[in-house]
This record gives structure tokens, sequence and C-alpha cells, in this order.
């Protein structure tokens, strides 16, 4: 008998559907990876550059140390 790893579909452990900034900072992160962003550094540049807001909706400078 091969034993598996339990499978979860993402899916299955959301209660609710993404509101509008969970699918706009999902976006963002999408671009960034397929442009070859694959690190913290990298990703907060291109968020930035994005001027992607801040969870409350202002707009925000990233850091990696979390000082604006």
């Amino acid at each position: 008998m091969i034993k598996r790893e339990p499978y979860l579909n993402p899916h299955q452990a959301r209660d609710r559907e993404p509101d509008a900034y969970q699918n706009l900072l999902g976006d963002a992160i999408e671009r960034c990876y397929a442009a070859g962003v694959h690190d913290l550094a990298g990703l907060v540049e291109r968020l930035n550059e994005a001027k992607v807001p801040t969870p409350g909706g202002k707009p925000g400078r990233r850091s990696c140390s979390g000082k604006r």
C-alpha cells in the first residue's frame, strides 16, 4: 500500500472569496514572479513601483526592514 500525503486544494481551505485588496496584491505578486523576481527585496521593490497600497488603502513605502 502506497502512503500518500494528504492533498489540500487551496480553495477548500478558504471560507470566502478573496476581497479586492487580496486580488490586487495576489495579481501584483504573480506579475513579480512572472518577471523573474523571487526574492523578498525584489518583491518589495516591485510592489512599491506598482504603488500597491497598504491593506488599509493608504499609499505606503515598504522596506525589507519593516520601516517606511
